[in-house]
């Protein structure tokens, strides 16, 4: 077919339901040209890749696609065509699954079936030039944006950080420049991110799942240095074209023109500080700078009581802020030593945040007095030790308690089951000995649990209310539990039941305080480490929608529950290096949402289910080191994955796999030759009888048919199960 987008855009821009065009691999050409209503309001996946298409990028066209706008992965119906029909005045209904085969992950998929909550946009293998529009930003429903092998100028838009629900990116192979915007990291669900061929510059952003890629996903790009890549970063790196030796004494000029002045500057305002706090006019210095922004974590919204040096180089003992301090954050520094007893006078403290340091010793008991006021307290990746001191007495207002990355020991504090409020507790990487705290389940508001890394054994016991509805995630891994994992247990899990995607906003403790009869409020993000990729990953922030499963590196056994499947808002379930046996639940193909399933170095039997195949946001899937037999399923995601996924599986076969699969495959333990030949007889038996039957029918049916009786059959077995794609809903006619 041999076109230009103009002439086809005015044929279908006013089909208004038009919600999937595909036009790859054609020989369409010429340029899509800009349009006052450019149409195509309802698209959902927009593929014109494999062209000759050229010129700019319209934002006016991408912005018109409103669909796509929308955050809407809680609707998991499939898209299709409803129709019906009359036999003999009986109406009958029916409908047909679309289908569609477009890249996704590097590879042509065929999708079967397609979720009215998915969203493509490829328009790769063309000749668009110029830059990327902003408008792309809004396009916040979109799971896959393909622009490379273009010819695109310009930066990478930030706009893109805005799109969460985004799955796979790939902008290879154009001539793009700038740097990586550090927005990126907040793309979650992101599993494929291709800039590899580019004119980029600078540091990889160290963040979430950027630097779970590759080096496939960078090289090319001559400036880009950090991991993965092996080019290391400089502190100061000279600008480009700087060859000679006279060229680099400009530079080294240049530099300290511009860094003699800061040092400068910096050393006067240090002082001018240091007076300030020290003629205890501390309070005058936080409402006349409140406003101004402090390198941090946190959201400033007006004047307040704070204190924020977090994300320096700060060095020696922990500085002692004044008595009305109440948010002060010094984490990210280099300090030493022990808390002094003088924080026992910050009656007023509703943040401490001593998070990533060097601090040592134990907790002061005296934290307990803050069991009113307090509401975040993080002293996670320090070193300290002993015991946890008693924050919630009788109650308390707490909100979030990360104590994790430390060397805290003994068992768990039970008084914990008292911090109501308590929505985060982080107590993973100690040496915490115990079994598991089943009292927490009372604490009615608790979002996420860290216990991993511990010393916690013992078994998860069954309760017929084991509690913990309000959890999102659950992470128990690398501890040396044991048993079986209790069905009741993950059904009471009741917000991991719900997909609810279209909610972008972060896990937050909200508080306020009053500065001289004035009230402010702020804000502090939770954070978590977890196990995701396959790598230990730092959220720095967390989507409400966010929902992890790990029990991983644990002793646990017996079959995987069922009850798995209705946990649909999962996005992370790691259940690898136990002793599980059975089957893989098919349940496993409702978790819709599902970015990562790790089901590895077990003792899982039987097949693969093609019900997997449904998993269409599948990032990751392992079930190596099992005794799974049969083919694996030749569908969607699954034959994405690469050999390491399945291996260690003696009777899998097919693609990724080096071994292939016969026609008709033995049942597994026949292997001398008298069972061989019992296997062979019990197949005869099951065989000849089925071959009987279906000849006798198929004969009644052909005599029916030549003898134009076929009104008859359909009314007597209109109900029977036909085989199709389509879903049936009645007898019908074909």
């Amino acid at each position: 077919m041999k076109n230009d987008f103009g002439s086809v855009s005015l044929l279908y821009m006013d089909m208004k339901n038009l919600r999937l065009l595909v036009l790859r691999s054609n020989n369409l050409q010429g340029v899509i040209r800009k349009h006052s209503n450019p149409g195509f309001s309802s698209l959902h996946v927009f593929d014109i890749s494999n062209n000759s298409f050229k010129g700019e990028l319209p934002s006016e066209f991408f912005k018109n696609l409103k669909a796509m706008r929308f955050k809407d992965a809680a609707n998991s119906s499939y898209l299709v065509a409803n129709f019906s029909f009359v036999v003999k005045a009986v109406p009958w209904r029916d409908e047909f699954a679309y289908s569609i085969t477009i890249t996704n992950k590097g590879r042509v998929m065929l999708y079967e079936k397609i979720q009215e909550a998915f969203v493509v946009i490829d328009v790769s293998n063309n000749r668009f030039e110029g830059s990327i529009p902003e408008s792309f930003g809004i396009l916040q429903g979109l799971h896959v944006l393909n622009l490379s092998n273009n010819i695109l100028t310009g930066k990478i838009p930030s706009s893109f950080g805005s799109i969460t629900n985004l799955e796979s990116l790939d902008l290879s192979n154009n001539n793009l420049s700038g740097h990586i915007p550090t927005q990126l990291g907040q793309l979650t669900f992101l599993a494929v991110f291709k800039v590899s061929y580019n004119h980029l510059i600078g540091p990889i952003p160290q963040m979430n799942q950027l630097i779970t890629f590759d080096v496939s996903s960078y090289e090319g790009n001559l400036g880009l240095c950090g991991i993965p890549l092996p080019k290391k970063c400089e502190s100061s790196v000279p600008p480009s074209g700087f060859q000679d030796e006279q060229d680099s004494n400009s530079a080294l000029e240049l530099y300290w023109m511009t860094i003699v002045p800061g040092y400068v500057s910096g050393l006067v305002i240090g002082v001018v500080i240091g007076q300030i706090f020290a003629t205890k006019k501390h309070d005058w210095f936080v409402e006349t700078f409140g406003q101004a922004k402090l390198k941090g974590r946190r959201v400033k919204r007006g004047r307040r009581r704070s204190l924020d040096l977090s994300f320096n180089k700060l060095k020696g003992q922990l500085p002692i802020p004044p008595p009305s301090i109440v948010d002060y954050h010094v984490s990210n520094n280099k300090l030493t030593g022990k808390i002094s007893p003088f924080f026992c006078n910050l009656s007023s403290l509703l943040v401490l945040d001593l998070s990533n340091n060097q601090l040592t010793g134990k907790l002061p008991q005296c934290l307990e007095n803050f069991r009113n006021t307090l509401l975040v307290l993080n002293m996670s990746n320090n070193h300290f030790h002993g015991s946890i001191p008693q924050l919630c007495p009788n109650g308390s207002n707490v909100r979030m308690i990360d104590l994790s990355h430390n060397q805290f020991q003994g068992r768990l504090p039970q008084m914990l089951a008292n911090c109501t409020m308590l929505e985060v507790l982080n107590l993973g990487n100690n040496r915490f000995n115990d079994v598991f705290p089943s009292w927490l389940g009372t604490l009615p508001n608790l979002r996420l649990l860290v216990l991993r890394s511990n010393n916690l054994q013992g078994v998860i016991r069954k309760h017929s209310n084991p509690g913990f509805s309000s959890l999102h995630v659950f992470d128990i891994s690398n501890n040396s539990f044991k048993g079986e994992l209790p069905s009741e247990f993950f059904k009471n899990l009741k917000a991991m039941r719900f997909k609810d995607a279209a909610n972008s906003s972060y896990l937050v403790a909200n508080f306020s305080f009053v500065v001289k009869a004035v009230p402010w409020r702020d804000e502090f993000a939770y954070s978590i480490t977890i196990t995701n990729k396959g790598r230990v990953m730092l959220y720095e922030k967390i989507q409400e929608a966010f929902v992890v499963i790990d029990v991983s590196n644990n002793r646990f056994e017996g079959s995987i529950p069922e009850s798995f499947g209705i946990l649909q808002g999962l996005h992370v379930l790691n259940l690898s290096n136990n002793i599980l046996t059975g089957k893989i639940p098919s349940s496993f193909g409702s978790i819709t949402n599902l970015e990562s399933l790790d089901l590895s170095n077990n003792n899982l039997s039987g097949h693969i289910p093609t019900q997997l195949g449904q998993l269409t946001f599948l990032a990751v899937f392992k079930v190596s080191y099992n005794h799974l037999i049969g083919p694996i399923p030749q569908m969607n995601q699954l034959i994405t994955f690469d050999v390491s996924s399945y291996e260690g599986n003696l009777g899998l076969c097919g693609i990724p796999l080096p071994k292939k699969c016969e026609s008709s495959v033995p049942p597994s333990g026949f292997q001398d030759e008298q069972d061989s030949n019992s296997a062979l007889e019990l197949y005869w038996m099951t065989i000849v009888p089925g071959y009987v039957s279906g000849l006798v029918i198929g004969v009644v049916i052909g005599q029916i048919f030549a003898t134009k009786k076929h009104d008859w059959f359909v009314e007597t077995f209109g109900q029977a199960k036909l085989k199709g794609r389509r879903v049936k809903r009645g007898r019908r006619r074909r």
